[in-house]
């Protein structure tokens, strides 16, 4: 499994912000837009709800490897408390749905970066782009960029057939397409198409692809 390491594109896992990231949201609280002064002091509301559960809670969340990964996880956490339930039923819906993404995420070994995709393949960011465009790259859209599962590939670049059976899946959702990439199905013997596309059998798993959710 490739090791996640952190680009510009991707952020540094678990890492304490310095200095410079703290006064920068202190200021953009105080002086931003009214439009993100509500959104911090709403965010900070529930962050403060959740921490006042001691510290045997914030370790649960912390556990997570990524800091989307801990905020999905206090999502879920707050979004199952009555109060909330009663006042935003969607609440607990929308937690669960972040927090299953972070699972999945998980299991793929985590993501990487732009650059590191790039480097890993020997082609450039451009050429890296080129082929998320045309689906053959599994990428997660992280605000205005994008982020790669780590699980698609090896220490020699992309999993061998992987980019076929992308090409061949009628369907383009990212998430859907990892899931599936990470799922055993009995028409691969109990493996996962990833697990199979390592075995060798690229011909059964882009069969499989061009027959998921067609």
């Amino acid at each position: 499994m490739v090791a996640v390491r952190a680009d510009k594109g991707t952020k540094r896992q678990n890492r304490r912000p310095d200095s410079g990231t703290a006064v920068s949201i202190a200021r953009l609280a105080a002086e931003g837009s009214p439009l993100q002064r509500a959104f911090f002091q709403r965010v900070v509301t529930g962050l403060t709800r959740f921490a006042k559960g001691g510290d045997e809670v914030i370790a649960a969340a912390m556990q997570a490897s990524t800091d989307v990964g801990t905020l999905a996880y206090v999502a879920s956490e707050l979004a199952g408390t009555p109060a909330v339930a009663d006042l935003d039923p969607t609440a607990a819906l929308l937690a669960a749905g972040a927090k299953t993404k972070q699972d999945i995420l998980e299991r793929a070994g985590g993501i990487l970066g732009v650059n590191d995709v790039a480097a890993l393949l020997g082609i450039t960011r451009q050429a890296v782009d080129k082929r998320r465009r045309a689906h053959r790259l599994i990428a997660i859209s992280q605000g205005h960029d994008y982020a790669y599962p780590a699980a698609q590939f090896t220490g020699d670049g992309l999993v061998p057939g992987l980019d076929q059976a992308l090409a061949a899946m009628p369907i383009r959702d990212p998430w859907m397409r990892l899931e599936w990439l990470l799922t055993a199905d009995d028409e691969l013997d109990g493996s996962s198409p990833l697990e199979a596309l390592k075995a060798g059998l690229a011909d059964e798993v882009v069969a499989n692809a061009a027959g998921y959710g067609a």
